[in-house]
C-alpha cells in the first residue's frame, strides 16, 4: 500500500468527511473555525485544492476534535472547549457533539456532553465513535494522549 498525495492546503485540516452522498470531502481547520468543502472528481484523480474556500463556522461553544459521515448530508462532529471560570483559576473542560448539515454547514443539533475521563479531560477531547445498537446508541471515547483507555458508554433510546 502506497499514499498518493490528493492535495494539500495551506491550513491544519483535521476532522476530514468522505460526503458520499454529496460527492465531495469535507474538512474542518485547526481549532475549527472553518469548513472547507472540495468536490471530487467525476473521474478517479486529483483534487483540486483551489476547489474549496473556507467557509466560517458559526457556532463557537466547542473546538471539534473529530467528525464523521452520518449519512443524508449530515456530519457528526465532537469536541471540547476550555472555560475560565475566574481569573488564575484552573479551567474547566466542556464537551459536545454537534450535528453539521453539510449544504449550509450550520449545526442542525448540539449537545454538550458532561461525562470526564478520570484524568479530567472532557470525554469528547480525542477520537470518538457513535453506532446504533437495537436499544439506542452507543458511544465509544479516547480522550487522553498516549497511554489511554477506551470509554464506552450505552444510551437507551425513547
Amino acid at each position: 500500500m502506497t499514499a498518493t498525495e490528493a492535495f494539500s492546503v495551506a491550513d491544519h485540516i483535521g476532522g476530514v468527511v468522505h460526503d458520499i452522498a454529496g460527492g465531495r470531502i469535507e474538512g474542518i481547520s485547526w481549532g475549527s473555525r472553518r469548513f472547507y468543502s472540495w468536490p471530487l472528481p467525476q473521474e478517479r484523480g486529483v483534487v483540486s485544492a483551489s476547489t474549496a474556500h473556507p467557509i466560517a463556522k458559526p457556532e463557537n461553544y466547542i473546538d471539534y476534535q473529530d467528525c464523521h459521515d452520518a449519512g443524508r448530508r449530515l456530519m457528526l462532529c465532537a469536541g471540547v472547549a476550555e472555560y475560565k471560570m475566574t481569573p488564575g483559576a484552573p479551567a474547566m473542560q466542556l464537551g459536545g457533539i454537534d450535528l453539521i448539515d453539510l449544504a449550509t454547514h450550520r449545526s442542525v443539533w448540539q449537545s454538550s456532553i458532561a461525562l470526564w475521563a478520570p484524568s479530567g479531560r472532557a470525554m469528547t477531547q480525542n477520537p470518538f465513535w457513535i453506532e446504533p445498537t437495537a436499544t439506542g446508541l452507543r458511544a465509544y471515547f479516547m480522550p487522553d494522549d498516549d497511554t489511554s483507555t477506551l470509554f464506552v458508554f450505552d444510551t437507551v433510546g425513547p
